[in-house]
């Protein structure tokens, strides 16, 4: 029996890229049903283009900005609506907002993905969850680790997923939750092939690209074997890894002192 049978998962961002290939991946792991939430107006095309046709009674494709309370409320519970469970949930959604629009990619990349953890452990997972343990995977970047000038607020936002990940750990957990912080690094998606700009100001921190469906099986091993509150890099097409971090001992730089 797989993990994920008899499971329902709930992906936003999901009409492209690292969200659609997870949730493709995930039906082919049998699971029940996915919500599938995006802002894009051709998502259920986009979807549905994309996932095998013997897979579509288990898709729901809800349009929605996530970075507005009551909309991500109303996907939740259109998808506990269509499959009666919710055990997955992949905080996925994510934009690039430096100047013109910065407060929207605070709102969606960070905002956002701290609701979305709060309602699937406080109210859904308790009420719904099929098995004894709910998951919530949070989609960080290797910008929430390194920073790079031209993203101050995208990496802000990043950093503070993993920030957040890792303080949930360390919070008293009974067993019936964890989140999960995983930290791509680029991955060929149309976003990332139109940004020229930032790929060439970023090159010296990767090797190879991570494709959307690299990066989602990496994913459905992650969930099975984390712990709750780990950070997972997965980066140059190589296995993903668990990130440690120093003690506050070893964080004096040497030489600093004043």
């Amino acid at each position: 029996m797989s993990f994920f049978d008899g499971k329902v998962a709930f992906v936003t961002g999901g009409a492209s890229g690292i969200g659609l290939s997870i949730a493709q991946k995930l039906l082919e792991c049998n699971i029940k049903g996915v919500g599938i939430v995006d802002l894009s107006d051709d998502a259920e095309k986009m979807v549905l283009k994309k996932l095998n046709k013997i897979h579509h009674d288990k898709v729901i494709v809800i349009k929605a900005d996530v970075s507005s309370q009551q909309e991500l409320e109303g996907a939740f519970e259109k998808t506990v609506q269509k499959f009666n469970n919710l055990d997955i949930v992949f905080n996925n959604a994510g934009i690039v907002k430096e100047r013109k629009n910065w407060e929207k990619a605070i709102s969606t990349n960070l905002e956002a993905v701290i609701r979305g953890t709060y309602l699937a452990r406080d109210k859904y997972f308790p009420k719904y969850k099929s098995g004894n343990e709910g998951v919530v995977i949070n989609t960080a970047s290797i910008l929430g680790l390194i920073a790079v000038d031209i993203l101050p607020v995208y990496c802000a936002t990043k950093h503070g997923l993993i920030g957040f990940g890792k303080s949930l750990g360390l919070e008293k957990n009974t067993g019936e939750f964890k989140v999960i912080t995983i930290c791509p690094g680029p991955v060929t998606t149309p976003f990332l092939q139109g940004a020229t700009v930032i790929l060439e100001q970023t090159k010296h921190l990767w090797e190879k690209e991570n494709t959307p469906e690299f990066v989602a099986e990496s994913v459905t091993k992650i969930i099975q074997h984390a712990q709750h509150g780990s950070v997972w890099m997965i980066e140059n097409l190589e296995p993903p890894y668990e990130v440690g971090f120093p003690s506050k001992s070893k964080l004096r730089k040497t030489s600093s002192n004043i």
